[in-house]
């Protein structure tokens, strides 16, 4: 066997007499076709889509742009979830409640946003409020600037003996574990579990500071308490029992056809009535009348609410259920774009368990009277009769002014749980105000990752919301699914709970601006020749960022006689090396490489190599880079055209060079560039 070195010119073999060469056929290989894939692992593309939540997205096939995921069993984490600005840089951070964290208390977990990581978890959040015990639950928790200092602060439930709220006045300096010792105010009950839900925050009388709502649902009356915000709280401990409440909401249970049902549990706070004034919508399953048909009571905020409201006497207004469609959730926004917020109620059990929404214009309803549900200004139906539908008002996505509206069930998906956004746009071109979702399909559908998700548990009420945790100035989805389990931890925790933040517009991954150099091409082929040295270069882009890039792979996959064998060349920016991996037949040398820095989204690498006489087979070689990014991102990209070596030559007869070094080719000698290959006998 002779070996000839084939340099960067393809080397014209000129058959003199008869003879016999092996192997010297030329394919051509389309990188699109298909073939060779066991030489470079398929991978998934990601690309980018345009910005704005259309179309559909399944969780289940692919991980978020960021998550947040529990640790621990059965944490729940994501059973409710809030934002606010902690650290004020003007970027949204995230809270979160833990049903289990370290040494079994229970805890609210506090991430800072601003930041390029994709995964957060309880043992690495910048803030912690632990609970004062195991035996106590700190599950519910509201956010707000209480001393109108504007920074967000925390108060957090405690069902302990007496049960309390432990709120903590933002100092900017949060950091680590924070207990309950560290508590600037501490607001107690009487009994185990009597105050703390639901728990809210609103600037109710006008002080642009946020006042602090407290549920008494368990109670002997279903009772809410409003302490007012104040630059300056005189006492440490305040005690609901010596009244030292600014104002006490009564609502008297009732019972019902031999159960309890509590008034008030269902809240939500916004100023419905364009007043400048936060005003309360009181959801009760129960009406005062003891029917079962559900109300919502708009109570209206301002500057002189008395210190004891009875709801049966107190002016307000009600928006009222029917038989079969029970009313007692409420959430709001301006979903006629005048600048004020309007009503949405809504029912999972209208409509035969489809569930329903129905919208109440600002101008429809006042401070005090009443209306009922069907003659709502909207109406919104439910696709499909699960029971368990709920509805939610989000901020204008489109730019037209109008708020949007999500709709949610855990039982959608086959109980992976699934979400529906409609914009308020949609209902433009209806012929009336009912938007039947049997009929029509929103703009955007999103489904949970996994069965028993509770993506959407609770009617969307307490975890569904938009943020901008990323501080790009477009909101993302933000989801708590307390149901997770975590795949991305060896243990895989059942029930630890995790928070996906959807964004408008996928990461951008990809190999660009690749190339050859020094490369001969022959008959619509790409040649390569033995121990003759070549240059590769390429770029990898992310639009996330370069440093979200974890790793990228060059794979040299052989094939025909060699088919399953390659050489692969490894780099990892923690090391900044790029050294060869699999190379079991000593076919390639590294002569050198250089990694550069483009931008912010970009890498440039570039790779000065040489293949050995080594290789036996002269069929299509596929060359290709992979890398990786991400939480799951992958991507790959080829060179232009096909590419092959020329390999060696077996052949009867005598050989004779001519170009550079004219004469016969003795064994072990190469060809020169440009020779020609002349062959007789």
């Amino acid at each position: 066997m002779k070996h000839f070195k084939v340099a960067s010119r393809v080397i014209v073999f000129i058959v003199i007499a008869a003879m016999m060469l092996s192997g010297l056929g030329l394919v051509v290989w389309n990188p699109s076709s298909g073939q060779e894939e066991d030489s470079l692992p398929t991978l998934n593309e990601n690309g980018g889509s345009p910005s704005g939540f259309y179309g559909s997205m399944e969780l289940g096939v692919s991980y978020p742009e960021q998550l947040v995921m529990g640790e621990a069993y059965t944490q729940y984490l994501g059973t409710e979830v809030e934002s606010a600005d902690f650290n004020g840089d003007g970027v949204d951070d995230i809270a979160t409640n833990l049903a289990v964290y370290d040494s079994g208390l229970n805890a609210v977990a506090l991430f800072y946003g601003g930041s390029y990581e994709r995964y957060y978890k309880p043992s690495t959040a910048d803030v912690v409020f632990t609970g004062p015990s195991v035996d106590d639950y700190a599950a519910y928790f509201t956010t707000g600037d209480f001393n109108g200092d504007g920074l967000a602060d925390v108060a957090v439930t405690s069902f302990g003996t007496p049960s309390a709220i432990y709120i903590y006045l933002n100092d900017g300096n949060w950091e680590g574990e924070i207990n309950t010792s560290s508590a600037d105010l501490v607001i107690y009950g009487a009994d185990w579990g009597d105050i703390g839900y639901p728990l809210l925050s609103g600037d109710l009388n006008g002080d642009g500071m946020d006042d602090l709502i407290i549920g008494e649902e368990q109670a002997d009356f279903s009772q809410m308490y409003i302490f007012y915000g104040r630059s300056v709280y005189s006492n440490d401990t305040l005690l609901i029992n010596a009244s030292q409440y600014d104002v006490r909401i009564n609502c008297t249970k009732t019972n019902l056809g031999g159960t309890e049902w509590y008034l008030g549990p269902y809240i939500d706070v916004a100023d419905v009535t364009g007043d400048g004034y936060d005003d309360l919508l009181i959801g009760a399953q129960v009406s005062y009348l003891e029917d079962d048909d559900g109300v919502v009571m708009l109570l209206p905020g301002g500057l002189y609410l008395p210190k004891d409201i009875d709801l049966k006497t107190h002016p307000h207004f009600e928006f009222l259920g029917y038989e079969d469609y029970e009313i007692y959730w409420a959430s709001h926004g301006d979903f006629d774009g005048d600048g004020v917020n309007d009503v949405m109620v809504f029912s999972p059990e209208a409509f035969h368990n489809y569930g329903g929404a129905f919208i109440f214009f600002s101008t429809s309803y006042g401070v005090v009277g009443s209306i009922y549900l069907l003659d709502a200004d909207l109406i919104i139906r439910g696709p499909s009769p699960l029971g368990d539908m709920g509805f939610k008002g989000i901020s204008d996505l489109d730019g037209d002014g109008r708020d949007e509206i999500l709709a949610g069930s855990p039982s959608l998906s086959s109980d992976a749980g699934g979400l529906y956004l409609i914009y308020r746009s949609e209902f433009d071109n209806l012929l009336d105000n009912v938007y039947d979702m049997t009929l029509v399909t929103p703009s955007f559908y999103l489904s949970g990752p996994s069965k028993n998700s509770w993506l959407c548990d609770e009617y969307l009420y307490p975890n569904v919301l938009l943020t901008d945790f990323n501080g790009d100035g477009e909101v993302e989805l933000t989801l708590g699914m307390p149901g997770l389990k975590n795949s991305l931890e060896e243990s895989e925790p059942a029930y630890a709970g995790g928070i996906y933040l959807v964004h408008q517009q996928r990461t951008t991954f990809s190999v660009i601006d690749m190339q050859m150099s020094d490369i001969h091409t022959a008959g619509g082929m790409n040649v390569l020749g033995a121990d003759y040295p070549y240059t590769m270069s390429f770029k990898l882009y992310n639009s996330w960022h370069r440093t979200d890039i974890r790793g990228m792979t060059v794979t040299f996959g052989f094939s025909g006689s060699m088919s399953g064998e390659s050489v692969r060349l490894l780099w990892t920016p923690q090391t900044m090396e790029i050294r060869k991996g699999v190379d079991f037949g000593h076919y390639l040398e590294l002569l050198g490489y250089d990694v550069s820095i483009v931008d912010d989204y970009t890498w440039a690498f570039t790779i000065s190599f040489v293949l050995t006489h080594n290789i036996t087979s002269e069929d299509p070689m596929n060359i290709g880079v992979s890398a990786r990014a991400g939480l799951d991102l992958q991507t790959s990209g080829f060179p232009p055209g096909s590419y092959r070596m020329e390999l060696d030559v077996e052949l009867i007869g005598e050989l004779t060079v001519i170009g550079e070094d004219n004469g016969l080719i003795s064994p072990g000698e190469y060809l020169h560039k440009d020779e020609m290959v002349l062959v007789s006998g």
